[in-house]
């Protein structure tokens, strides 16, 4: 019973979450049933977490369809059975919200409700040493001496050109301390690097998360991850944290292989590769650029193994699997394959607008929702992308001397973007969408015919036309097998006002042929 009902849960999940989140979040759930109750046990604490927060609705949903019985999340331990019994969600009753936050009441069977405690660290780092085959002299090292919170915080991001002493160590260079957990826009193109990134600033070196790798293309979010990370842990620990770009790695290392004096050459690697190895916490952004250089990569292994053995947290970002990185040594690869890859997609749409809303804060500026929506739709890579939109929108209001952001102010800050995304927009690519998800043909959106079943998808049609070129609604109209302008006028304001009232229909078509022309 238990697997059947779980199969049967998990194919319905298949047509609501990608088949990438499927294979990371869903399918290495367990699942059994005692009486009336579909047990659901997560392999840690962190899967519970994102499981609890973004796919039990759906998991509760789906058994509610064939059953009456109820759900329970749990985390599973796999040497000792059960771990945590965290929580019981029934289906007519589905609270959503933190696992910090969990009720004290208890449900029937052995399954009590139990809040959260917090982990001790030093507990948790133990525990991890006595099962790691690692060097007993280690063991004393990160045993005896677990770092806590002082009153002496030192923040020790940076990349040094010269390497000793503490003293000189050039703190801050290279790192923004604005960029938190706090003001990085969450949704579900980074939900799981996000959600990966604070359990390793909640407690580094945890084995489930370490190595992390954050992957994805520029502009997306990696380095604010990384930056948030190193913040949050120095904001309450005294760990010593090292940031460094790789292409600054890879300088360091070449400087010193390059240079004369066989003895010198020694004693300065010697030196490089402790300030590095003494790190409690170390972040690499852009990893890949590391490959170029042979003798350094062999210098980095030496240096994420120690760390690692030692139960020090490595974090490092790139812009393509670890796998696909060329040249990059074998070793490395699997070293950091042994930890969590978590990629960061690009934005969608919605996605978009909660950036621009939460940047143009950052900027002063006060953005309506209509302009914040044109801007999301013709800025759609990055949000690096979203953040020079910005300024040129701030630059041109600060020129103007103007007294509000308008529509036509920003269409005039953003010209030439606009103008590059109109060359890229096919309008027959968009009537050929709009008539895949509508079930109609191309010639019946450009036809005379009034059903509902055309005459609406029509309207959507011209609607998206209008919004993401800067045609004319008579243009539009001769698009349209020659509908005059007041006819282009009237579908645009019908689209409109069913989307600003969220009518589903309208919305889910909408954002869907937007998300399908993404360029």
């Amino acid at each position: 019973m238990d697997v059947d009902a779980w199969n049967k849960i998990k194919e319905i999940l298949r047509n609501q979450i990608e088949d990438s989140k499927m294979n990371l979040w869903i399918n290495n759930l367990q699942a059994r049933t005692e009486d009336d109750q579909l047990i659901i046990s997560c392999p840690n604490m962190m899967i519970y977490q994102y499981v609890n927060k973004f796919y039990l609705k759906n998991i509760i949903e789906a058994y509610s369809s064939f059953s009456n019985g109820t759900v329970v999340l749990d985390v599973l331990n796999s040497n000792s059975g059960m771990e945590k019994k965290v929580v019981n969600k029934t289906v007519n009753n589905f609270v959503s919200g933190n696992v910090d936050t969990l009720p004290n009441s208890t449900p029937s069977g052995d399954h009590e409700v139990l809040k959260r405690s917090v982990i001790d660290r030093k507990q948790t780092r133990s525990d991890q040493i006595q099962s790691s085959p690692v060097d007993s002299s280690k063991i004393a090292k990160t045993a005896s001496a677990p770092k806590r919170k002082s009153s002496n915080l030192i923040n020790v991001f940076s990349r040094t050109k010269s390497v000793g002493k503490e003293g000189d160590l050039s703190k801050g260079k290279n790192f923004i301390k604005s960029k938190t957990f706090s003001n990085f826009v969450e949704g579900s193109s980074n939900c799981t690097a996000f959600t990966a990134a604070k359990k390793v600033a909640a407690d580094p070196g945890d084995r489930q998360v370490n190595p992390l790798v954050l992957l994805g293309k520029s502009g997306l979010g990696k380095t604010h991850l990384l930056y948030a990370i190193g913040n949050e842990i120095c904001q309450n620990t005294d760990y010593r944290v090292v940031y460094v770009n790789s292409s600054d790695f890879l300088q360091d290392f070449t400087q010193i292989f390059g240079s004369s004096g066989q003895q010198g050459k020694s004693e300065k690697l010697e030196e490089l590769k402790n300030f590095y190895s003494s790190a409690d916490v170390l972040l690499i952004d852009d990893i890949q650029f590391i490959s170029k250089g042979e003798k350094t990569q062999e210098q980095f292994f030496y240096i994420i193994k120690n760390l690692f053995e030692d139960l020090k947290q490595i974090v490092v970002t790139c812009d393509t699997y670890p796998k696909e990185i060329e040249k990059l040594d074998n070793r490395i690869v699997s070293r950091l394959c042994e930890g969590v890859t978590m990629e960061i997609a690009i934005p969608t749409y919605e996605e978009r607008i909660q950036i621009i809303a939460s940047k143009a804060k950052e900027f002063g500026l006060k953005i309506p929702l209509e302009a914040q929506q044109f801007v999301a739709r013709i800025v759609m890579s990055n949000v690096r992308e979203i953040e020079g939109a910005l300024k040129n929108i701030r630059n041109t209001y600060d020129y103007m001397k103007a007294t509000s952001v308008t529509m036509d102010l920003v269409k005039e800050a953003l010209a030439v973007q606009i103008q590059s995304r109109e060359k890229l927009i096919n309008v027959e690519d968009i009537l050929r969408l709009v008539a895949q998800r509508s079930s109609t043909t191309v010639s019946q959106l450009k036809s005379n015919k009034r059903y509902q079943s055309v005459a609406n998808p029509r309207n959507l049609a011209m609607y998206i036309v209008r919004t993401l070129t800067e045609k004319s609604h008579q243009e539009i109209g001769e698009l349209f097998g020659g509908k005059n302008h007041s006819t282009v006028v009237a579908a645009c304001k019908k689209i409109k006002k069913k989307l600003d009232a969220n009518d589903p229909k309208v919305s889910a078509d909408y954002h869907y042929i937007i998300d399908q022309l993404k360029i």
